[in-house]
């Protein structure tokens, strides 16, 4: 078992979920990755993969492959959802046809009794955009190209109604303004009626991979943008270059909006995670996402989504993942003395910027021009670290994972943080602070924030009050005497309440 789960040789990203009584079943898009011995077709083949935590995921065979009795699907299939109704499944994918080129996306679905084995409805296509609101093959300025994929289907009990959204492209006169989430509506989830678009922000060169749900009273949207899908989107977060946003609604058809200086809910820069569905499974909504692990993209693991009370929707801490402890190696009742104070700059050893000392409340740090690092001794390459960090004035302040644990360097430091002046959540490489990950988070000075670092290498997350602050995946590290160290920059900082637990998959 590995913390990040991928099918043996394959890459994964764009997955979706369905719940079949005490199992989830996973469904994805894959390619095989170099050196692999698999079947170049099963890279035209949808993915699964079952599991009953979340955590633990078991390989299923490939289905829905490419079949050439079908003329208008006979090239791979494209993103779309799952879901269950009245005892059977129904599998939503975007349908391709090589006579075409693979240029104009309609969707259909195929049925099942058990999610394992799968049959194209004979009334496919489902849906092809209705002229009325999108562009279609009849109004296309570019012949051959229709946008009409992703669909994501939710069941609305006040209007007895599903409803479905998918990516399509409505009249415009430059392409940002032509990207919408498309909307539709069903009884028996065979048969749709099209709606008007249900998010139309006129400002992304491409929104995709939407998704729907009700979260305490509220409607969401999630949808995937970045740099690479036709513009420079205004995301609210600046350090974003791709990310998945979200929207709010009152109604599930929409109108969607955004809520003003806030429209992110995870991303950064690459490797950042990108596409994720969530499911709802033993009572509580659960996001997962694909991102680039050491060059193959696997499915993260579970985390909650939560609703804060002004509407924002966050990413937060699932306790599911607490089956990978192996044990405390650092104790709030027992904080190890302070070690080695790491310099700075390796060749002025041993010139300091700074110093901590452990008290009876925990460590205190301090260093008035430069940052300073101290080593614990004691650490682990994959760790769940809490403790309680408090900027008591200054810039900044975190913990430091040390691969080496070199008394005199920093070599591969890693340092996740909150910094004061510049209002991020941040991951860093020390000593010249390379491989620089950040997020906006408001840091004040003189509050004390409860962190949730967790290392599953190469994957990090920093999380406070159990909202996810910053998620990230960093470079190769060699491992051979990991410890954790403590980190201030330009002032006084406090860390108490310290526990580390040492993660094994």
């Amino acid at each position: 078992m590995a913390f990040d789960y991928h099918p043996r040789g394959m890459s994964l990203w764009d997955p979706w979920f369905v719940v079949q009584g005490e199992t989830v079943h996973l469904f994805h898009q894959q390619g095989l990755t170099g050196g692999s011995d698999r079947d170049p077709a099963e890279a035209d083949a949808i993915g699964h993969a079952v599991s009953r935590d979340l955590i633990r995921w078991e390989e299923r065979p490939s289905v829905l492959w490419p079949d050439p009795a079908y003329p208008l699907e006979d090239l791979w299939a494209w993103t779309g959802c799952a879901c269950e109704h009245e005892g059977r499944f129904y599998m939503y994918y975007t349908m391709r046809a090589g006579s075409e080129g693979g240029q104009v996306e309609r969707l259909g679905v195929a049925l099942s009794d058990d999610c394992e084995w799968w049959t194209r409805y004979e009334g496919n296509p489902l849906i092809e955009p209705d002229g009325r609101w999108y562009i279609n093959r009849d109004n296309a300025p570019r012949p051959g190209r229709i946008d009409c994929r992703d669909l994501s289907v939710v069941w609305d009990e006040a209007s007895a109604r599903w409803y479905g959204f998918f990516a399509t492209r409505a009249p415009g006169e430059e392409m940002p303004e032509t990207s919408v989430i498309g909307a539709a509506r069903s009884r028996d989830l065979l048969h749709w009626e099209q709606l008007p678009p249900a998010f139309a922000p006129g400002t992304y060169g491409t929104v995709e991979v939407p998704e729907v749900f009700v979260l305490d009273g509220r409607w969401y949207l999630t949808c995937l943008t970045g740099n690479t899908h036709g513009n420079r989107p205004p995301m609210s977060d600046p350090n974003f270059l791709s990310g998945t946003m979200y929207a709010v609604a009152e109604r599930p058809e929409g109108p969607y909006w955004e809520i003003e200086g806030d429209n992110v809910l995870y991303g950064g820069g690459p490797p950042c995670p990108h596409s994720c569905r969530s499911v709802l499974f033993e009572g509580e909504r659960y996001v997962l996402s694909t991102q680039d692990i050491g060059g193959r993209n696997t499915l993260s693991p579970p985390m909650t989504a939560r609703s804060l009370p002004d509407g924002r929707l966050r990413l937060a801490y699932s306790p599911r993942t607490q089956v990978w402890r192996a044990g405390a190696i650092l104790e709030a009742t027992a904080p190890p003395p302070v070690g080695d104070l790491i310099p700075p700059l390796g060749h002025w050893s041993p010139l300091l910027s700074g110093a901590w000392r452990r008290g009876d409340a925990g460590y205190t740090g301090e260093s008035r021009t430069g940052w300073q690092v101290a080593d614990l001794g004691v650490g682990a390459e994959n760790v769940e670290i809490e403790a309680t960090v408090t900027l008591e004035s200054g810039v900044a302040a975190g913990i430091v994972l040390r691969p080496l644990g070199t008394p005199d360097h920093h070599a591969g430091d890693l340092v996740v943080g909150l910094d004061a002046a510049e209002q991020t959540a941040f991951a860093a490489t020390l000593p010249s602070f390379t491989e620089n990950h950040k997020r906006r988070f408001p840091v004040r000075v003189g509050q004390a924030y409860r962190l949730r670092i967790c290392v599953r290498f190469p994957r990090v997350e920093m999380y406070v009050d159990d909202l996810l602050a910053l998620q990230a995946a960093v470079g190769a590290r060699e491992f051979t005497k990991p410890t954790l160290g403590l980190f201030v920059d330009r002032g006084v900082a406090s860390v108490g309440n310290l526990t580390a637990y040492q993660l094994r998959p």
